[in-house]
């Protein structure tokens, strides 16, 4: 991972880096140094990353343009992996950054919840299933707007809740989020795993299709 990281710097900061519209990382943490340096590719719009630690300061320098960023633990089983948050609440998002869809784990709508909500018009959202969620109670009195919601879980889970049987651990965790997010302003709240999807009436948690 050490020697990952240093070839990584040199090559980030080679002046053709700047035409780089997409960068994924797999199975590898990416030092503070580095990430820091990624917010200088002006060109980035697409970015799979796992940063040793996420702080406030990380996401307040994503490059400008980046549309797409997945921050999500890449290995869940590697504790070597594992992503580390350091908050700072008065750090939060820049006012001009067009950051679009974002993917992440339930924790980060926890940790984060205030530079989430700093993010001027976030669209699309997808989250990966967990249990137990932390529920911060002054995310009650400011909701994230979007018009999607993806919450990514397994099959098995997903034929539950299609049968309505079993499924109360995921039914909860829906509810959970419902004091991040505005579940009034999503056109689209889905169930998605590796092979099927479902959509769910936002209003009443019913599968519509």
């Amino acid at each position: 991972n050490i020697m990952v990281n240093l070839i990584l710097k040199a090559v980030l900061s080679e002046k053709v880096m700047n035409t780089v519209s997409k960068l994924e990382f797999t199975s590898v943490a990416i030092d503070a140094d580095n990430c820091k340096s990624l917010g200088k590719l002006s060109n980035l719009k697409i970015l799979r990353i796992c940063p040793k630690t996420i702080t406030n300061e990380f996401l307040h320098n994503l490059p400008m343009n980046l549309k797409l960023l997945n921050i999500t633990d890449l290995n869940i089983m590697n504790r070597n992996l594992m992503i580390k948050h350091e908050i700072n609440p008065s750090t939060l998002a820049r006012s001009n950054i067009s950051l679009k869809v974002l993917v992440i784990d339930a924790q980060f709508l926890y940790d984060f919840n205030s530079i989430l909500l700093s993010i001027p018009s976030p669209e699309v959202l997808k989250i990966r299933y967990s249990q137990p969620i932390n529920i911060n109670l002054q995310a009650q009195r400011d909701k994230i707007r979007l018009q999607e919601l993806f919450i990514e879980c397994s099959d098995d889970q997903i034929n539950e809740y299609k049968a309505r049987s079993h499924a109360f651990d995921l039914v909860d965790f829906i509810q959970d989020l419902a004091v991040y997010i505005d579940f009034t302003s999503l056109e689209r709240l889905a169930l998605v795993s590796i092979s099927q999807s479902v959509i769910i009436d936002a209003a009443t948690l019913t599968v519509i299709k």
